[in-house]
């Protein structure tokens, strides 16, 4: 029987480990217990939340209403190779981590791509997370051969597998498989390997060590680039905003797209600094900057 935890502390399951905590909170070990959490919400009419590594997510200060699924137990996988192809079938909360070392095992190309990415496979696959660097692959779709989503049917729920072709995939989105969570996924890449790759990940790591305060809690970039030759950090910059704080948020000195969390803050702080990059850039160079942010709780409109 699912007896989920109340008033469960987020704080330290989020990347800017902020916001208040959860009214019912689970971390389920197998799918089946996935399922029986579902069917205790709708029994119980509870909102559903779902964490899938807590990167990407801004969790209110007042908490999260409802039941929260934290998808970091549901982290089994199995590899092998068919056809020339290597594969992954992982479950929704296998660390993008864990898929790059699998990946850099084999010599495979993905591990280049995975090596800068937070957060774990769901989250990958809802935002088809990437990178801004000229690799292949360079964005989740290019590594995702299906995906198995839990679907409501009737009183219960059902798994519907999607091909990679079923899914509509762009910029920082994915679409086609919803309403439902992603449970799993299988991935997959041709077995073609390349040499000293370990060499090039390492390098890659220590670079992204030099240029982004990856010893900082942060969410990794707060916002998506816009079209055109300027980044989102390269716009921040220069507006003048590095180094800038509200509160315990701040504008990294060494990357702007990266807001990092000092003493003392609260989620409302990355509300806020959000806000006002978004107006500054706007105000200076009349471009939109979206983030990539999830904001979970009561936001209001």
């Amino acid at each position: 029987m699912i007896q989920p935890q109340t008033q469960k502390n987020l704080k330290n399951l989020n990347s800017w480990r902020v916001g208040g905590p959860a009214e019912y909170y689970l971390r389920p070990s197998t799918q089946q217990e996935l399922i029986e959490a579902l069917m205790w919400a709708d029994q119980n009419k509870k909102n559903v939340t779902h964490l899938s590594g807590g990167s990407n997510v801004l969790v209110h200060d007042e908490g999260i209403k409802g039941l929260v699924l934290d998808h970091k137990a549901l982290n089994h996988f199995e590899t092998y190779y068919e056809k020339g192809q290597f594969f992954i079938r992982a479950e929704s909360g296998v660390s993008k981590k864990k898929l790059m070392n699998l990946f850099l095992e084999e010599s495979l190309a993905p591990a280049l791509f995975l090596s800068g990415i937070p957060g774990a496979l769901s989250g990958g696959i809802v935002m088809n997370a990437g990178v801004r660097e000229e690799l292949k692959p360079r964005e989740f779709c290019e590594i995702i051969h299906s995906l198995t989503v839990l679907k409501k049917s009737g009183s219960g729920y059902k798994r519907k597998t999607y091909l990679q072709g079923e899914i509509s995939w762009s910029y920082r989105k994915s679409k086609n498989w919803q309403p439902g969570v992603i449970v799993e996924a299988l991935l997959s890449w041709p077995d073609d390997k390349i040499e000293k790759l370990r060499e090039q990940v390492t390098e890659a790591q220590s670079l992204r060590g030099l240029k982004q305060p990856l010893d900082q809690p942060s969410c990794g970039s707060t916002f998506r680039n816009p079209t055109g030759d300027k980044s989102a950090g390269a716009l921040i910059e220069a507006a003048g905003l590095k180094g800038y704080q509200i509160g315990g948020a701040m504008v990294s000195p060494k990357h702007a797209n990266f807001l990092v969390t000092r003493p003392g803050a609260k989620a409302i702080d990355f509300y806020k600094l959000i806000q006002h990059i978004q107006k500054l850039v706007y105000d200076q160079f009349k471009i939109e900057l979206q983030t990539e942010i999830v904001y979970l709780g009561d936001w209001g409109s």
